[in-house]
């Protein structure tokens, strides 16, 4: 989506703010959309075929989801919904700085890893295989835009030592003219 250019012809169009605040809405429609999709995987499939008695599976579920939820909402709080919309690969500039305090003091993507577990607390309280595949799915869509989109365009626009270590992970680091990352316009 962002690498087809249309956002910076929409920056050009309508200006930064008012072209991302169409944006946001249409990233939060997916951020709902992929959570009702799991949420109907546990609830309109009917096949409780998880071998983990209800006793067990309705704590665990309800832990995971509220370690989940309140691990995504506090590392939210921190980095800002501009950063949690992505607005820095819309705009091809950074907007914030590297957050280091609260949950990314020890987890390097929280939102990403286990800001995800409320997924899969919603599966095992809902006895739900689907569910589970569909958060696990989720999950992996989720670290593959980080991988194949986020993680690249973050290492082109940090200060040296984040370029450093990207190119010696064997990342190349290609950028315009303007400094902008290539995949992204």
């Amino acid at each position: 989506m962002l690498g087809a250019g249309w956002n910076f012809a929409a920056i050009r169009r309508l200006g930064v703010e008012v072209a991302f605040k169409r944006y946001e809405v249409l990233v939060g429609t997916m951020f709902v959309s992929q959570g009702l999709g799991v949420t109907a995987m546990c609830a309109l499939i009917d096949e409780p075929i998880l071998l983990i008695p209800h006793a067990v599976a309705l704590p665990l579920g309800a832990a995971l989801l509220t370690i989940g939820f309140g691990t995504k909402t506090w590392a939210i709080h921190l980095v800002g919904l501009d950063t949690y919309y992505f607005k820095d690969l819309f705009t091809g500039e950074l907007h914030g700085s590297l957050v280091t305090r609260g949950p990314y003091r020890w987890l390097a993507n929280p939102m990403y890893g286990v800001g995800q577990l409320h997924a899969y607390g919603l599966a095992l309280m809902s006895n739900s295989m689907s569910g589970l595949v569909a958060a696990a799915f989720c999950q992996l869509s989720i670290y593959g835009f980080y991988f194949a989109v986020e993680r690249p365009f973050l290492a082109r626009l940090l200060p040296a030592p984040g370029r450093a270590a990207e190119a010696q992970a064997g990342h190349e680091l290609p950028v315009d003219a303007a400094g902008r990352p290539e995949d992204i316009r």
